[in-house]
């Protein structure tokens, strides 16, 4: 059996310490391999409390999207005068 790759977990501090000197930290979620890329994205995101996920109405609106830009509104973008200012 081969060794575990090493993961990058995020922890809070626990409210129940025993001793003061005695620092107690939980695993709330495991964000994967610790050399992926964005990973320190995903640490500094979490480290300073930045919203991370989407509502659900955001995310039914962009439902429809795919990847790839339709040519239509490619042209669309080439002929709008607001988009050009």
């Amino acid at each position: 059996m081969g060794a575990a790759k090493p993961t990058r977990s995020w922890s809070r501090k626990s409210s129940n310490t025993r001793r003061a000197a005695a620092s107690r930290r939980r695993i709330v979620e495991v964000l994967g391999d610790h050399m992926a890329p964005g990973m320190e994205i995903e640490v500094a995101i979490r480290a300073y409390d930045l919203p991370h996920v989407w509502p659900d109405a955001v995310l039914n609106d962009v439902a429809s999207l795919t990847p790839q830009v339709p040519e239509e509104a490619k042209e669309n973008a080439k002929t709008c005068a607001a988009c050009r200012s």
